[in-house]
């Protein structure tokens, strides 16, 4: 996942679009070192950092932010669907 991935999967995940629908199961277990690189969607990205980094009260864990973005840059390709750049507007 390059830089400005991240950064969109992140705006992904501090919007208020419903990620439910999305299957992030593939990036369970990301930090262990068995963990195999997958390609997943950008929301599915969204949706596990939602629930990595963001807190209850909106703001984001940045020791949580910055392990998600290391080994999402080593671990992660993402797919960039049609409905991702629509969702995004």
């Amino acid at each position: 996942m390059t830089k400005d991935e991240f950064n969109t999967v992140f705006a992904i995940a501090t919007s208020t679009q419903d990620l439910s629908g999305y299957d992030d199961s593939p990036l369970y277990e990301f930090g262990l070192r068995e963990f195999q690189p997958v390609t997943v969607e950008l929301q599915a990205a969204a949706k596990c950092l939602r629930w990595q980094c963001i807190c209850f009260d909106g703001s984001v864990d940045v020791f949580g932010l910055n392990e998600c973005a290391r080994f999402f840059q080593r671990r992660v390709d993402v797919i960039v669907t049609v409905s991702a750049t629509a969702d995004r507007v």
